[in-house]
């Protein structure tokens, strides 16, 4: 991989973490040199990967201006399965909300019923997501009940959910909804 690509890359994780930092807190993370940076994420806004919406021209002479995941990057939909309820949102690359559900858990829960309501959640945030929100989904979430072996995507063990062991959940969810 490129050195350029490895900026890249970090770049974009420190704003997955701050979602808003500024070029200087970006070089006190990232030891580079700043024209290298600068020049980075420039090819990063051209790309519409970030967004510097106070910026204007080279020198602002004003207050530092935050660079942030530019909104329109990606659609991303978290899952959370809980013994209550399940629960999914729809946000963008900014982490603005644009959607979300909750469906109540029927007891007792076991692995079908797990299944069963991830899939009603989804459908029901579908339908209250706007069709342009939708298009244009990068990946999917899921808050896992129990342990989990995050290299393999298999849930090991929900203690509070029956049958939820050794389930190939990423692999689930792949098939269940086309995004990785």
């Amino acid at each position: 991989m490129k050195q350029q690509d490895i900026l890249r890359q970090r770049i974009l994780r420190a704003l997955l973490s701050s979602p808003r930092l500024t070029r200087a807190e970006l070089l006190e993370r990232i030891p580079v040199r700043p024209a290298t940076l600068y020049d980075a994420i420039r090819r990063l806004d051209r790309e519409g990967l970030v967004d510097e919406p106070e910026r204007s021209g080279v020198k602002t002479g004003r207050k530092a201006s935050p660079i942030m995941l530019h909104p329109k990057a990606g659609r991303f939909v978290g899952v959370e399965l809980d013994v209550a309820d399940t629960l999914a949102v729809l946000i963008d690359a900014s982490g603005e909300v644009l959607a979300e559900t909750r469906v109540h858990s029927k007891s007792p829960k076991d692995v079908e019923a797990g299944k069963r309501e991830i899939r009603a959640t989804l459908t029901d945030l579908r339908k209250k997501a706007k069709a342009s929100d939708w298009r244009g989904l990068k990946g999917v979430g899921f808050a896992d009940p129990g342990l989990v072996d995050v290299k393999r995507g298999i849930s090991l063990r929900a203690v509070n959910i029956p049958g939820w062991e050794c389930f190939p959940t990423r692999d689930w969810l792949q098939k269940e909804t086309g995004l990785p």
